[in-house]
């Protein structure tokens, strides 16, 4: 459970995620689908790694699933299930993604941006593996390390 590992690297000297109170409140406003959706969000491909560190996510599949190919020009974003569309809203109320915007001043959430709170909050609320070549990497992939901080992202 999320609250559990934030808790853990809270009191773990040797975690590298850096824990926020803010994270606790966030934690109150989400579901524990949100937590799923948010996690999924972690672990999709990025849709235009070119802008790296921030990175941008199809929605359309989750959370069970990915997209990853991009649509070509002029075909419409899918957008997810309402479920996912609902999670979604919530998770850029809190500041852990962003939609897409749109020509007319509109948003999408077929696309959206994870932000970098969203990427520390699932780093704090995720319990790293002390020894690895992750741990000690971190989410710097120039270091070694992957995007997911070598972490164990199951959710229930």
């Amino acid at each position: 459970m999320p609250f559990d590992n934030l808790l853990f690297n809270t009191t773990d000297s040797q975690s590298k995620a850096e824990t926020r109170q803010a994270y606790v409140a966030m934690l109150q406003g989400m579901s524990g689908f949100d937590a799923k959706v948010l996690f999924a969000i972690d672990q999709s491909p990025d849709a235009n790694p070119r802008l790296y560190p921030t990175r941008t996510v199809y929605t359309a599949k989750l959370p069970g699933g990915f997209v990853v190919k991009k649509p070509e020009d002029g075909e419409i974003i899918e957008l997810p299930p309402e479920a996912v569309l609902l999670s979604l809203n919530n998770l850029a109320r809190l500041g852990c993604i962003v939609p897409a915007g749109v020509w007319d001043g509109a948003v999408s959430y077929g696309l959206v941006t994870f932000t970098p709170l969203g990427q520390a909050f699932v780093r704090a609320c995720t319990v790293t593996k002390p020894g690895t070549a992750q741990h000690d990497a971190g989410s710097n992939p120039a270091a070694g390390g992957d995007h997911d901080g070598g972490v164990d992202l199951s959710v229930t």
